[in-house]
């Protein structure tokens, strides 16, 4: 997986949106429990500070619960947190992923991650939430959003033999070494 460098005009290109720039605000955090103030407030990420294990049992995921109040006009919010994802002990890791806006789970959001996981993988958790034209809980369709709504994702091992571990790099430098990978949360409000 290679890095890209988001910038407005690339947020606005991935947004499919024609002419010019419609990027309201773009808050960007490493998850260090550290405030970010943008235009819209000042926001707390989750301190993450140690290697998650991945269970049968689903759980928040660390570093992705967020409450978030967009900027007035917004039509739009990207809600990134990008994380390392590496297996255990075993031969690999297959992890579910569903996110949610405040109780509700986004259904059409659900993603799985599978395979070998040995030296460890990026993963980007990505959702654009539209707000307007109702609601719809499948795909994140809110009618509005004035206050505060609490987004975040929670995680699963499909299997006791298929747990994984997040926030921790398999391998360095030539040989193994179990690092913390902290994890950056981005969201971004769009007219």
């Amino acid at each position: 997986m290679t890095a890209t460098k988001i910038t407005p005009g690339l947020i606005t290109s991935i947004a499919g949106v024609a002419g010019g720039n419609n990027v309201k605000e773009v808050l960007a955090m490493v998850c260090d429990g550290r405030a970010r103030t943008v235009g819209s407030g000042t926001y707390t990420p989750q301190n993450v500070s140690a290697v998650q294990n991945i269970t049968t049992s689903y759980a928040d995921l660390n570093g992705t619960t967020l409450a978030y109040t967009p900027p007035s006009g917004t039509t739009s919010v990207i809600y990134d947190f990008c994380f390392n994802l590496a297996r255990q002990s075993d031969a690999s890791s297959e992890t579910m992923c569903k996110f949610f806006i405040d109780s509700a789970e986004v259904t059409n959001a659900r993603i799985y991650v599978g395979g070998d996981n040995y030296i460890g993988d990026s993963i980007n958790l990505r959702w654009i939430i539209r707000i307007g034209d109702g609601t719809d809980t499948s795909t994140g369709r809110v009618p509005s959003w004035g206050s505060a709504k609490t987004l975040k994702w929670q995680t699963r091992a499909q299997a006791t033999t298929t747990e994984g571990k997040a926030f921790m790099t398999r391998f360095w430098d030539g040989g193994s070494a179990n690092h913390l990978m902290i994890p950056s949360l981005t969201i971004t409000a769009l007219s």
